[in-house]
């Protein structure tokens, strides 16, 4: 029999983004965007 793993990538992204919420203005991009989710989440 496979086997399958599934991630769930929405639970993931918000624990990822709330995980730095009080650092927000470390992790922006230059037009103003939020990047702290992305960070977090590509080194979880």
């Amino acid at each position: 029999m496979k086997k399958l793993l599934l991630i769930d990538g929405n639970s993931v992204a918000f624990r990822a983004f709330y995980a730095l919420y009080k650092q927000l203005d470390k992790f922006k991009s230059p037009d103003g965007l939020h990047t702290n989710a992305i960070f977090t989440f590509k080194n979880m």
